[in-house]
């Protein structure tokens, strides 16, 4: 009689998991596990359900809104700021490179 290294499957029981399974999170049958596929629809519910307990918070504590105007105009200022240095820095760029070609001629 042949011995194999395998357990017998009892009816009713799962699979073991191997270690590979469980590391790259799938399932005993080597597929991924399905994800629930959201729709725009759902996403402009929740956005919507936000910005309303957002409003509502916002008016029983007005206060928040002076904060959040201020953490705005603070952002705008940096982006602001950011997008000026990069031009700056792409126009250097640019020029060292014409005056590299006006130099090699």
């Amino acid at each position: 009689m042949a011995t194999t290294s395998r357990r017998p499957r009892l009816p009713g029981r799962r699979p073991r998991r191997t270690h590979t399974n469980l590391r790259l999170g799938r399932k005993a049958g080597g597929r991924r596990p399905q994800r629930r596929r959201t729709s725009t629809g759902d996403r402009l519910v929740w956005c919507l359900g936000i910005l309303v307990l957002g409003g509502l918070y916002v008016r029983a504590n007005p206060w928040v809104a002076w904060v959040l105007l201020a953490v705005l105009v603070v952002a705008v200022a940096l982006a602001v700021l950011a997008f000026r240095i990069s031009r700056r820095r792409h126009r250097r760029l640019v020029e060292g490179v014409r005056t590299l070609q006006a130099s090699r001629r």
